[in-house]
């Protein structure tokens, strides 16, 4: 049996997503797991918790489908593999959006998930954004409150950031307030 985080904020709805993907238990969030195959038998109860979980992830989450497909792109370790094969586990630095300015915000919040830097989604109170060492940045212009956050995901081997409006505050970036000038 699967023990699975209840979603009661964008964190722990993500927290959900990544655990679903790693059971190799994904399914669309518009869908019910009731109606999916996913290859083995699955009892009633669990089906009913996960259809659950996923109606408050969306409560959550502005576009859990954009986040699934982020997830999705990773692979997952799946039941017939040995328990000792390493897996890509997906790791999110939870910070909060005031690290970001509101210039920067705005410029994130306006992309749809497919488009750099955000290759992520806009979520109800924040923005889930990919933080991949992969991609080349070189000729990309970042906003130093966005690199820096980036710098921070990559030094804790993060490969993604969720900028939560209740997020933490991490001590070691700047944060900024409603009266900072842009």
């Amino acid at each position: 049996m699967y023990n699975f985080t209840k979603p009661t904020c964008s964190l722990t709805a993500i927290t959900f997503l990544i655990e679903l993907h790693k059971a190799d238990l994904m399914f669309h969030p518009d869908d019910s797991p009731q109606g999916c195959d996913f290859g083995r038998e699955l009892p009633s109860l669990m089906l009913e918790m996960m259809d659950q979980h996923m109606e408050a992830t969306h409560h959550y989450l502005e576009d859990p489908s954009a986040i699934v497909c982020e997830i999705d792109k990773a692979p997952g370790q799946r039941q017939e593999q040995p328990v000792s094969r390493t897996s890509n586990v997906l790791s999110v630095l939870d910070l909060s959006t005031a690290h970001l300015s509101p210039k920067t915000l705005a410029m994130l919040s306006e992309k749809t998930p497919e488009t750099f830097p955000l290759y992520g989604g806009n979520l109800m109170n924040g923005l889930f954004v990919s933080a991949s060492k992969d991609y080349d940045y070189s000729g990309e212009k970042l906003p130093i409150d966005l690199l820096s956050c980036l710098t921070a995901a990559w030094a804790q081997d993060c490969s993604h950031i969720l900028f939560d409006c209740d997020g933490p505050i991490d001590e070691s970036l700047y944060a900024y307030s409603h009266d900072d000038p842009e």
